[in-house]
């Protein structure tokens, strides 16, 4: 989950590089949550607008090891080395470089330092982080298929067997996620990732949410289809959990005996 996340954040910050209204959006959302928020008010900076600014990338990249070979990573790159060669340098004056810029530059300026503090990172797959960041998806137009691809390394060898099964099936057919159930892991893992390879299928997390009134994208489990969460775990006596959410007591004692929760994934 973290990894996933980390390559939308990236996917997100260079598309909002981009997109100076939706970067304006994005910083006057930050300032009005501080300014009309009770907070106690701390002497941090020198600079006479108070804001608080944390570049997010070494955060993200330390979160996904393959992220840095991305096209998002490559986009944002891009945009801090063509500000970087026009930025004055360290005995000019920065206020009055800046006042010089047109109002057009001073925007696209702005759109990629507001763009390098995004984060939407999460480790849970029912974090409250997500509504958030398919706010800024749908702002951006984002489609993560265009950023990222299930492979090994991205996905296919963090995750249990019956996620893999799971990704086949929906982007396939049930009789390619039958046909790799019983191969051994490593096996299992390169076949998965034949079948996937230009099938633009995306973990539930990374999906484009479904407008209201549209039906939920083809590649959504039925589960989700129906409107309902697809059911994740199940036990022997018929008690479901769809992972989202407090775990259900029978699941947290199940655990609590040493259990694993990979054998409550449903197949």
């Amino acid at each position: 989950m973290a990894k996933l996340t980390a390559h939308r954040t990236a996917a997100l910050q260079a598309l909002a590089a981009g997109s100076p209204a939706v970067a304006l959006v994005v910083l006057l959302q930050a300032l009005v949550s501080q300014v009309f928020t009770k907070v106690n008010y701390r002497w941090r900076y020198q600079a006479l607008a108070k804001i608080q600014a944390s570049d997010q990338r070494g955060i993200i990249q330390r979160a996904a090891d393959d992220l840095e070979a991305s096209p998002a990573w490559h986009s944002i790159e891009a945009s801090i080395a063509g500000w970087e060669d026009r930025l004055p340098g360290e005995d000019q004056d920065l206020f009055a470089w800046l006042q010089g810029l047109s109002q057009a530059d001073q925007l696209d300026l702005l759109a990629v330092c507001v763009a390098h503090t995004i984060d939407t990172q999460a480790t849970r797959e029912d974090s409250a982080v997500h509504g958030h960041a398919n706010q800024l998806a749908a702002a951006v137009d984002l489609d993560m298929a265009d950023w990222w691809q299930p492979t090994a390394g991205s996905y296919l060898a963090s995750v249990p067997k019956s996620r893999r099964m799971e990704a086949v099936r929906e982007a396939v057919s049930e009789e390619a996620a039958t046909s790799i159930s019983t191969m051994k892991k490593d096996a299992m893992i390169g076949a998965a990732e034949q079948h996937l390879e230009g099938r633009r299928w995306l973990p539930a997390v990374l999906r484009r949410p479904a407008a209201d009134g549209e039906p939920a994208a083809d590649t959504q489990a039925s589960g989700a289809r129906s409107g309902r969460p697809p059911i994740r775990y199940r036990d022997a006596d018929g008690n479901t959990w769809t992972g989202r959410g407090k775990q259900p007591g029978w699941l947290s004692a199940a655990l609590a005996d040493g259990q694993s929760i990979d054998a409550f994934q449903v197949q």
